[in-house]
């Protein structure tokens, strides 16, 4: 018989051993916490911001100023390209209010083609 080995020493080792087993190492949580945070950045930076979501009024003004290239409505929703960048972006996303919005007075046939 071994000095030390008692029966209950056994049984806490082995449970000690069996809680071991399933628990996963800190760094691999660190790991993967800093994965997903560099996922984060990566996509917050890439394709779905490239749009410049833009209150109606710096539309219309940039449509004058002659710097918007192109232009979809649907619906209430405009988007478009700038002919020159705003604020980094080169496309852009409004919306359109209710009621009167000043459309008919702009120029659009000069601009558009």
């Amino acid at each position: 018989m071994r000095v030390g080995w008692t029966g209950r020493n056994r049984a806490r080792a082995s449970r000690s051993g069996a809680n071991r087993r399933w628990q996963v190492p800190l760094r691999s949580w660190v790991g993967l916490l800093a994965l997903v945070f560099a996922l984060n950045v990566l996509f917050a930076f890439c394709g779905a911001g490239a749009q410049s979501v833009i209150p109606f009024s710096d539309f219309v003004t940039q449509v004058k100023a002659d710097n918007v290239k192109s232009v979809e409505f649907l619906g209430s929703q405009v988007t478009g390209q700038f002919v020159h960048p705003v604020k980094g972006k080169s496309e852009f996303l409004t919306e359109e209010p209710p009621g009167d919005s000043g459309l008919v007075q702009l120029p659009w046939t000069t601009r558009f083609r």
